[in-house]
Protein backbone atom coordinates (compact mmCIF):
# COMPACT_ATOMS: atom_id res chain seq x y z
CA UNK A 1 0.00 0.00 0.00
CA UNK A 2 0.87 3.85 -0.37
CA UNK A 3 1.78 5.71 2.62
CA UNK A 4 -0.17 8.94 3.62
CA UNK A 5 0.64 11.58 1.23
CA UNK A 6 0.13 15.15 1.87
CA UNK A 7 -1.45 17.52 -0.91
CA UNK A 8 -0.97 21.55 -0.58
CA UNK A 9 -3.27 23.56 -2.08
CA UNK A 10 -2.90 23.11 -5.80
CA UNK A 11 -0.27 20.27 -5.25
CA UNK A 12 -0.63 17.25 -7.37
CA UNK A 13 1.20 13.55 -7.06
CA UNK A 14 2.09 10.72 -9.43
CA UNK A 15 2.57 7.24 -8.53
CA UNK A 16 2.49 4.29 -10.61
CA UNK A 17 0.51 1.02 -10.45
CA UNK A 18 1.99 -2.60 -10.81
CA UNK A 19 -0.52 -5.20 -12.03
CA UNK A 20 0.06 -8.93 -11.83
CA UNK A 21 -2.94 -10.88 -13.35
CA UNK A 22 -2.95 -14.20 -12.28
CA UNK A 23 -4.13 -15.89 -14.83
CA UNK A 24 -4.17 -16.02 -18.58
CA UNK A 25 -6.59 -14.08 -20.51
CA UNK A 26 -8.73 -10.87 -19.27
CA UNK A 27 -8.24 -9.29 -16.16
CA UNK A 28 -10.14 -6.22 -13.88
CA UNK A 29 -8.59 -5.29 -10.49
CA UNK A 30 -9.42 -2.22 -8.71
CA UNK A 31 -7.83 0.63 -6.32
CA UNK A 32 -9.59 2.22 -4.09
CA UNK A 33 -8.05 5.82 -2.89
CA UNK A 34 -9.25 7.44 0.44
CA UNK A 35 -8.64 11.12 1.11
CA UNK A 36 -9.86 13.71 4.23
CA UNK A 37 -11.92 15.17 1.11
CA UNK A 38 -15.20 15.67 3.03
CA UNK A 39 -17.01 15.74 -0.31
CA UNK A 40 -15.04 12.63 -1.59
CA UNK A 41 -13.81 10.69 1.33
CA UNK A 42 -13.41 7.55 -1.43
CA UNK A 43 -12.02 6.88 -5.07
CA UNK A 44 -12.52 3.62 -6.88
CA UNK A 45 -10.10 3.30 -9.64
CA UNK A 46 -10.75 0.08 -12.34
CA UNK A 47 -8.25 -1.47 -14.29
CA UNK A 48 -9.07 -3.95 -17.01
CA UNK A 49 -7.16 -6.05 -19.54
CA UNK A 50 -5.90 -9.09 -21.08
CA UNK A 51 -2.76 -10.97 -19.86
CA UNK A 52 -0.50 -12.75 -22.10
CA UNK A 53 2.10 -15.09 -21.98
CA UNK A 54 5.73 -13.86 -21.69
CA UNK A 55 6.86 -13.50 -24.89
CA UNK A 56 9.67 -11.62 -27.33
CA UNK A 57 8.43 -8.99 -30.21
CA UNK A 58 10.04 -7.80 -33.42
CA UNK A 59 10.98 -4.39 -34.22
CA UNK A 60 12.60 -3.82 -37.48
CA UNK A 61 15.06 -1.07 -38.60
CA UNK A 62 17.56 -0.32 -41.28
CA UNK A 63 18.42 2.13 -43.99
CA UNK A 64 15.29 1.94 -46.67
CA UNK A 65 13.30 -0.37 -43.72
CA UNK A 66 9.68 1.22 -43.53
CA UNK A 67 7.46 -1.16 -41.53
CA UNK A 68 7.96 -4.20 -43.32
CA UNK A 69 9.32 -3.01 -46.57
CA UNK A 70 12.27 -2.71 -47.42
CA UNK A 71 14.28 -0.67 -49.88
CA UNK A 72 17.62 -1.61 -50.89
CA UNK A 73 18.07 1.29 -53.52
CA UNK A 74 19.79 1.83 -56.80
CA UNK A 75 21.94 -1.76 -57.10
CA UNK A 76 25.02 -2.17 -60.13
CA UNK A 77 24.03 -4.82 -62.44
CA UNK A 78 26.48 -8.02 -61.70
CA UNK A 79 28.05 -6.28 -58.55
CA UNK A 80 27.48 -7.63 -55.31
CA UNK A 81 25.87 -5.89 -52.46
CA UNK A 82 25.05 -6.43 -48.90
CA UNK A 83 22.76 -4.56 -46.76
CA UNK A 84 21.95 -5.20 -43.04
CA UNK A 85 18.46 -5.11 -41.39
CA UNK A 86 18.23 -4.91 -37.82
CA UNK A 87 15.67 -7.06 -36.08
CA UNK A 88 14.97 -5.53 -32.55
CA UNK A 89 13.27 -7.97 -29.81
CA UNK A 90 10.76 -5.03 -28.07
CA UNK A 91 9.31 -7.88 -26.48
CA UNK A 92 9.27 -8.87 -22.42
CA UNK A 93 10.59 -12.58 -22.87
CA UNK A 94 14.11 -13.82 -25.23
CA UNK A 95 12.81 -14.05 -28.45
CA UNK A 96 14.11 -17.18 -30.83
CA UNK A 97 14.23 -17.33 -34.64
CA UNK A 98 13.83 -20.48 -35.86
CA UNK A 99 14.55 -19.59 -39.49
CA UNK A 100 15.31 -16.85 -41.79
CA UNK A 101 15.32 -17.38 -45.38
CA UNK A 102 14.75 -14.89 -48.72
CA UNK A 103 13.65 -15.75 -52.11
CA UNK A 104 15.72 -16.47 -55.21
CA UNK A 105 18.33 -13.98 -56.38
CA UNK A 106 18.95 -12.83 -52.49
CA UNK A 107 20.84 -14.08 -49.66
CA UNK A 108 21.31 -14.49 -46.51
CA UNK A 109 23.63 -16.39 -43.51
CA UNK A 110 22.18 -19.27 -41.30
CA UNK A 111 20.28 -17.75 -37.83
CA UNK A 112 18.79 -20.98 -37.32
CA UNK A 113 18.27 -21.31 -33.42
CA UNK A 114 19.57 -17.65 -32.97
CA UNK A 115 17.68 -16.06 -29.55
CA UNK A 116 17.68 -12.36 -28.59
CA UNK A 117 16.93 -11.05 -25.20
CA UNK A 118 14.86 -8.56 -24.41
CA UNK A 119 16.19 -4.98 -25.52
CA UNK A 120 18.74 -7.06 -27.55
CA UNK A 121 18.71 -6.59 -31.47
CA UNK A 122 20.54 -9.05 -34.28
CA UNK A 123 21.56 -7.75 -37.15
CA UNK A 124 20.99 -9.91 -40.43
CA UNK A 125 23.16 -9.54 -43.77
CA UNK A 126 21.67 -9.75 -47.15
CA UNK A 127 23.38 -10.84 -50.47
CA UNK A 128 22.31 -9.74 -53.49
CA UNK A 129 24.28 -10.28 -57.02
CA UNK A 130 21.84 -8.85 -59.61
CA UNK A 131 22.22 -9.88 -63.17
CA UNK A 132 19.27 -8.45 -64.79
CA UNK A 133 18.97 -4.73 -64.71
CA UNK A 134 15.35 -3.09 -64.13
CA UNK A 135 12.98 -3.38 -60.80
CA UNK A 136 14.46 -6.47 -58.59
CA UNK A 137 11.47 -7.70 -56.41
CA UNK A 138 12.17 -10.49 -53.35
CA UNK A 139 11.04 -11.64 -49.84
CA UNK A 140 12.59 -12.03 -46.64
CA UNK A 141 11.07 -14.59 -44.17
CA UNK A 142 10.98 -14.29 -40.30
CA UNK A 143 10.14 -17.67 -38.55
CA UNK A 144 10.36 -16.78 -34.78
CA UNK A 145 8.46 -16.79 -31.85
CA UNK A 146 8.13 -13.50 -31.65
CA UNK A 147 4.34 -12.06 -30.66
CA UNK A 148 1.83 -11.84 -34.10
CA UNK A 149 3.95 -15.12 -35.58
CA UNK A 150 6.03 -15.51 -38.51
CA UNK A 151 7.14 -11.92 -40.68
CA UNK A 152 7.45 -11.33 -44.01
CA UNK A 153 9.50 -8.70 -45.16
CA UNK A 154 8.93 -7.11 -48.82
CA UNK A 155 12.83 -6.73 -50.69
CA UNK A 156 12.43 -4.38 -54.21
CA UNK A 157 15.32 -2.25 -55.90
CA UNK A 158 16.29 -0.63 -58.84
CA UNK A 159 18.90 -2.61 -60.49
CA UNK A 160 21.38 -0.27 -63.19
CA UNK A 161 22.91 -1.16 -65.64
CA UNK A 162 24.56 -0.65 -69.15
CA UNK A 163 22.99 -1.10 -72.30
CA UNK A 164 24.89 -1.01 -76.00
CA UNK A 165 23.81 0.82 -79.12
CA UNK A 166 25.66 0.39 -82.47
CA UNK A 167 25.92 2.84 -84.77
CA UNK A 168 27.10 3.03 -88.07
CA UNK A 169 26.92 5.51 -90.90
CA UNK A 170 26.62 2.68 -94.21
CA UNK A 171 24.02 2.79 -96.40
CA UNK A 172 21.10 2.22 -94.15
CA UNK A 173 22.21 3.96 -91.42
CA UNK A 174 22.16 2.02 -87.34
CA UNK A 175 20.59 -1.15 -88.49
CA UNK A 176 23.75 -3.56 -87.76
CA UNK A 177 24.82 -4.06 -91.09
CA UNK A 178 28.25 -2.45 -93.03
CA UNK A 179 28.57 -2.84 -96.75
CA UNK A 180 32.36 -1.70 -97.28
CA UNK A 181 31.20 -1.51 -101.26
CA UNK A 182 33.88 -1.80 -104.15
CA UNK A 183 37.34 -2.00 -102.86
CA UNK A 184 40.22 -2.52 -104.87
CA UNK A 185 42.15 -5.97 -104.44
CA UNK A 186 45.03 -5.68 -101.97
CA UNK A 187 43.59 -2.05 -101.05
CA UNK A 188 42.18 -1.31 -97.68
CA UNK A 189 38.57 0.49 -96.85
CA UNK A 190 37.56 1.44 -93.27
CA UNK A 191 34.37 1.67 -91.67
CA UNK A 192 33.86 3.09 -88.34
CA UNK A 193 31.81 1.42 -85.90
CA UNK A 194 30.77 3.65 -82.45
CA UNK A 195 29.13 1.87 -79.36
CA UNK A 196 27.41 3.89 -76.96
CA UNK A 197 25.96 2.89 -73.56
CA UNK A 198 22.47 4.08 -73.62
CA UNK A 199 21.69 2.48 -70.05
CA UNK A 200 21.58 3.74 -66.34
CA UNK A 201 24.70 2.00 -65.10
CA UNK A 202 28.24 1.25 -66.62
CA UNK A 203 28.82 -1.30 -69.49
CA UNK A 204 31.83 -3.66 -69.59
CA UNK A 205 32.97 -4.92 -73.26
CA UNK A 206 34.93 -7.83 -72.87
CA UNK A 207 35.34 -8.61 -76.83
CA UNK A 208 35.54 -7.61 -80.10
CA UNK A 209 36.21 -9.95 -82.43
CA UNK A 210 35.91 -9.72 -86.77
CA UNK A 211 36.02 -12.54 -88.86
CA UNK A 212 38.08 -13.85 -91.29
CA UNK A 213 38.80 -11.26 -93.81
CA UNK A 214 38.12 -8.49 -91.87
CA UNK A 215 40.42 -6.31 -89.28
CA UNK A 216 40.37 -4.26 -86.52
CA UNK A 217 42.90 -0.87 -86.80
CA UNK A 218 46.07 -2.15 -85.52
CA UNK A 219 45.87 1.07 -83.26
CA UNK A 220 43.05 -0.25 -81.69
CA UNK A 221 43.91 -3.58 -78.92
CA UNK A 222 41.17 -4.88 -76.67
CA UNK A 223 44.30 -6.13 -74.37
CA UNK A 224 41.30 -6.26 -71.59
CA UNK A 225 37.56 -5.10 -70.96
CA UNK A 226 36.58 -1.81 -71.20
CA UNK A 227 33.96 -0.22 -69.28
CA UNK A 228 32.01 2.52 -70.68
CA UNK A 229 29.93 5.14 -68.68
CA UNK A 230 26.55 6.41 -69.25
CA UNK A 231 26.62 8.09 -72.33
CA UNK A 232 30.10 7.43 -73.33
CA UNK A 233 31.29 5.86 -76.60
CA UNK A 234 33.72 3.67 -78.31
CA UNK A 235 35.06 4.33 -81.75
CA UNK A 236 35.61 0.98 -83.45
CA UNK A 237 37.87 0.96 -86.72
CA UNK A 238 37.27 -2.35 -89.03
CA UNK A 239 38.50 -2.89 -92.07
CA UNK A 240 38.36 -5.02 -95.10
CA UNK A 241 41.17 -6.08 -97.18
CA UNK A 242 40.11 -8.40 -99.95
CA UNK A 243 42.91 -10.69 -101.79
CA UNK A 244 40.56 -12.32 -104.26
CA UNK A 245 37.34 -11.55 -106.50
CA UNK A 246 34.94 -13.58 -104.25
CA UNK A 247 31.96 -11.47 -102.23
CA UNK A 248 33.58 -11.17 -98.97
CA UNK A 249 30.79 -11.34 -96.13
CA UNK A 250 31.69 -11.46 -92.37
CA UNK A 251 30.28 -10.10 -88.60
CA UNK A 252 31.84 -8.15 -86.18
CA UNK A 253 30.57 -9.68 -82.92
CA UNK A 254 30.91 -7.57 -79.57
CA UNK A 255 30.28 -9.31 -76.00
CA UNK A 256 29.62 -7.53 -73.06
CA UNK A 257 28.26 -8.14 -69.36
CA UNK A 258 24.53 -6.97 -70.27
CA UNK A 259 23.45 -10.68 -70.12
CA UNK A 260 20.10 -9.64 -72.00
CA UNK A 261 22.31 -8.92 -74.89
CA UNK A 262 25.81 -10.57 -74.16
CA UNK A 263 26.65 -10.94 -78.04
CA UNK A 264 25.99 -7.65 -80.51
CA UNK A 265 26.60 -8.97 -84.65
CA UNK A 266 27.31 -6.66 -87.13
CA UNK A 267 26.78 -7.83 -90.29
CA UNK A 268 30.39 -7.28 -92.37
CA UNK A 269 29.92 -7.10 -96.93
CA UNK A 270 32.43 -5.85 -99.57
CA UNK A 271 32.53 -6.21 -103.29
CA UNK A 272 36.15 -6.72 -104.37
CA UNK A 273 37.51 -5.04 -107.52
CA UNK A 274 40.00 -5.92 -109.79
CA UNK A 275 41.01 -7.34 -113.48
CA UNK A 276 42.24 -11.58 -112.84
CA UNK A 277 43.44 -13.06 -116.33
CA UNK A 278 42.83 -16.67 -117.49
CA UNK A 279 46.03 -16.85 -119.85
CA UNK A 280 45.31 -20.26 -122.19
CA UNK A 281 48.46 -20.77 -124.68
CA UNK A 282 47.21 -21.93 -128.12
CA UNK A 283 47.03 -25.05 -129.67
CA UNK A 284 50.39 -25.80 -131.26
CA UNK A 285 52.15 -24.71 -127.04
CA UNK A 286 52.98 -27.78 -125.41
CA UNK A 287 54.72 -27.43 -122.03
CA UNK A 288 55.68 -23.70 -123.11
CA UNK A 289 57.09 -24.21 -126.34
CA UNK A 290 55.43 -23.09 -129.32
CA UNK A 291 56.95 -24.96 -132.53
CA UNK A 292 55.67 -23.10 -135.97
CA UNK A 293 56.97 -26.26 -137.48
CA UNK A 294 58.69 -25.86 -141.05
CA UNK A 295 57.53 -22.31 -143.05
CA UNK A 296 58.58 -21.21 -146.03
CA UNK A 297 60.91 -17.89 -145.97
CA UNK A 298 59.29 -14.58 -147.26
CA UNK A 299 55.77 -16.26 -146.65
CA UNK A 300 54.09 -14.37 -143.26
CA UNK A 301 52.86 -16.95 -141.23
CA UNK A 302 50.24 -16.43 -138.33
CA UNK A 303 49.56 -18.49 -135.25
CA UNK A 304 47.85 -18.04 -131.97
CA UNK A 305 49.78 -17.28 -128.71
CA UNK A 306 47.83 -17.06 -126.32
CA UNK A 307 43.67 -16.35 -125.79
CA UNK A 308 43.56 -13.88 -122.80
CA UNK A 309 40.26 -13.76 -121.04
CA UNK A 310 39.79 -10.89 -118.16
CA UNK A 311 37.41 -13.27 -115.26
CA UNK A 312 37.58 -9.55 -113.49
CA UNK A 313 35.59 -6.85 -112.90
CA UNK A 314 38.08 -3.79 -113.22
CA UNK A 315 39.74 -3.45 -116.63
CA UNK A 316 43.44 -4.94 -117.24
CA UNK A 317 46.60 -4.01 -119.18
CA UNK A 318 48.36 -6.66 -121.00
CA UNK A 319 52.15 -6.09 -122.58
CA UNK A 320 53.69 -8.20 -125.11
CA UNK A 321 57.04 -8.18 -125.46
CA UNK A 322 58.71 -10.21 -128.67
CA UNK A 323 62.24 -10.44 -127.22
CA UNK A 324 63.46 -7.76 -130.27
CA UNK A 325 63.52 -11.04 -132.22
CA UNK A 326 63.19 -9.49 -135.97
CA UNK A 327 61.93 -12.84 -137.81
CA UNK A 328 59.16 -12.68 -134.52
CA UNK A 329 56.50 -10.02 -134.05
CA UNK A 330 53.05 -9.81 -132.30
CA UNK A 331 50.14 -9.33 -134.58
CA UNK A 332 48.40 -7.24 -131.99
CA UNK A 333 49.30 -4.04 -129.93
CA UNK A 334 52.15 -4.25 -127.42
CA UNK A 335 50.31 -2.58 -125.01
CA UNK A 336 46.39 -4.22 -124.73
CA UNK A 337 43.71 -2.94 -122.34
CA UNK A 338 41.35 -5.54 -121.65
CA UNK A 339 37.77 -4.72 -120.18
CA UNK A 340 36.35 -6.74 -117.57
CA UNK A 341 34.50 -10.58 -119.69
CA UNK A 342 36.36 -9.16 -122.23
CA UNK A 343 38.70 -11.60 -124.36
CA UNK A 344 41.57 -11.04 -127.16
CA UNK A 345 44.22 -14.07 -129.30
CA UNK A 346 47.53 -13.31 -129.23
CA UNK A 347 48.74 -13.72 -132.50
CA UNK A 348 52.48 -13.99 -133.28
CA UNK A 349 53.84 -13.80 -136.58
CA UNK A 350 57.19 -15.17 -138.67
CA UNK A 351 58.39 -13.75 -141.45
CA UNK A 352 62.21 -14.05 -142.40
CA UNK A 353 64.33 -14.40 -145.91
CA UNK A 354 66.94 -16.50 -143.99
CA UNK A 355 66.25 -20.45 -144.73
CA UNK A 356 67.62 -21.09 -140.58
CA UNK A 357 66.71 -22.54 -137.35
CA UNK A 358 64.95 -19.71 -135.34
CA UNK A 359 64.42 -19.51 -131.71
CA UNK A 360 63.01 -16.81 -129.41
CA UNK A 361 61.26 -15.68 -126.31
CA UNK A 362 57.95 -13.97 -125.92
CA UNK A 363 56.32 -12.55 -122.71
CA UNK A 364 53.17 -11.68 -121.67
CA UNK A 365 52.96 -9.51 -118.09
CA UNK A 366 49.37 -7.87 -117.06
CA UNK A 367 48.07 -6.05 -114.53
CA UNK A 368 44.88 -7.78 -112.64
CA UNK A 369 45.32 -9.04 -108.82
CA UNK A 370 47.53 -11.18 -109.42
CA UNK A 371 50.26 -9.82 -111.69
CA UNK A 372 49.74 -12.78 -114.43
CA UNK A 373 52.39 -13.21 -116.45
CA UNK A 374 53.05 -16.45 -118.98
CA UNK A 375 56.16 -16.40 -121.05
CA UNK A 376 56.79 -19.01 -123.91
CA UNK A 377 59.57 -20.04 -126.33
CA UNK A 378 59.25 -19.97 -129.81
CA UNK A 379 61.12 -22.27 -132.53
CA UNK A 380 60.69 -22.37 -136.45
CA UNK A 381 62.05 -24.22 -139.32
CA UNK A 382 62.68 -21.86 -142.34
CA UNK A 383 63.32 -23.27 -145.85
CA UNK A 384 63.54 -21.68 -149.15
CA UNK A 385 61.58 -23.51 -151.88
CA UNK A 386 63.20 -23.26 -155.04
CA UNK A 387 62.93 -24.46 -158.76
CA UNK A 388 64.12 -23.54 -162.18
CA UNK A 389 62.27 -20.23 -162.29
CA UNK A 390 62.60 -19.35 -158.14
CA UNK A 391 66.64 -19.04 -157.20
CA UNK A 392 67.84 -18.58 -153.23
CA UNK A 393 70.08 -15.82 -152.48
CA UNK A 394 72.03 -15.94 -149.56
CA UNK A 395 75.36 -14.62 -148.10
CA UNK A 396 77.75 -17.52 -146.88
CA UNK A 397 79.45 -17.83 -143.65
CA UNK A 398 82.81 -15.81 -145.53
CA UNK A 399 80.62 -12.88 -146.92
CA UNK A 400 80.12 -14.35 -150.46
CA UNK A 401 76.60 -14.28 -152.46
CA UNK A 402 75.66 -17.19 -153.25
CA UNK A 403 72.98 -17.98 -155.45
CA UNK A 404 70.82 -21.50 -155.79
CA UNK A 405 68.64 -22.45 -158.82
CA UNK A 406 66.93 -25.68 -159.17
CA UNK A 407 67.08 -26.87 -163.17
CA UNK A 408 64.38 -29.20 -164.85
CA UNK A 409 61.58 -30.54 -163.68
CA UNK A 410 60.73 -30.07 -159.79
CA UNK A 411 61.43 -28.62 -156.37
CA UNK A 412 63.69 -28.29 -153.50
CA UNK A 413 63.66 -27.38 -150.03
CA UNK A 414 66.80 -25.48 -148.83
CA UNK A 415 68.22 -25.37 -145.50
CA UNK A 416 70.95 -23.36 -144.21
CA UNK A 417 73.40 -24.30 -141.52
CA UNK A 418 74.55 -22.12 -138.47
CA UNK A 419 77.55 -20.72 -137.35
CA UNK A 420 80.21 -23.41 -137.25
CA UNK A 421 77.85 -25.98 -139.41
CA UNK A 422 78.50 -25.96 -143.56
CA UNK A 423 77.20 -23.09 -145.39
CA UNK A 424 74.33 -25.09 -147.21
CA UNK A 425 73.02 -28.06 -144.50
CA UNK A 426 70.56 -29.38 -145.96
CA UNK A 427 68.67 -29.80 -149.77
CA UNK A 428 65.71 -32.15 -149.91
CA UNK A 429 64.42 -32.72 -153.92
CA UNK A 430 60.61 -33.24 -154.74
CA UNK A 431 59.58 -34.45 -157.74
CA UNK A 432 62.01 -33.98 -159.74
CA UNK A 433 63.20 -35.16 -163.21
CA UNK A 434 66.29 -34.34 -165.16
CA UNK A 435 67.58 -32.02 -162.38
CA UNK A 436 70.59 -30.08 -161.51
CA UNK A 437 71.86 -27.21 -159.52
Amino acid sequence: GLTNIDLQPNQSAVFSVDITPANLGSFSETLLVSSTDPDSPFQVITFTGSAHAPEGEIALSGSGVIGTDWDLGSLQRNIASQHTLTITNDGHDTLTIGSITTSSGFTVGNHNGTTVAPGQALDVTVNVTPELRGQLDGTLIIISDALGGDMTVDLSAQVLGGVISVRENSQTPNDLNVNFGAVHVSETAWETITLENVGDGPLIITDIVPSDGFVLSAQFALNEPITLGIGETLAVPVGFTPYSLESSSGTLTIQTDDPETPLTTVVLAGLPQGGLLEITPGGSVTEGVLDMGARQTDALFLTTAWTVTNQGNLPVTLTLDDGNNPEFAFFNNSTLTLAAAESVTITISFLSSAALEFSGQLHLTSDDILQSESSLTVQVDAYASIDSRTPYRFTDHTGDQVTVRLSGQGRAELRLGQTGQPDIEEIILNNTDNRSM
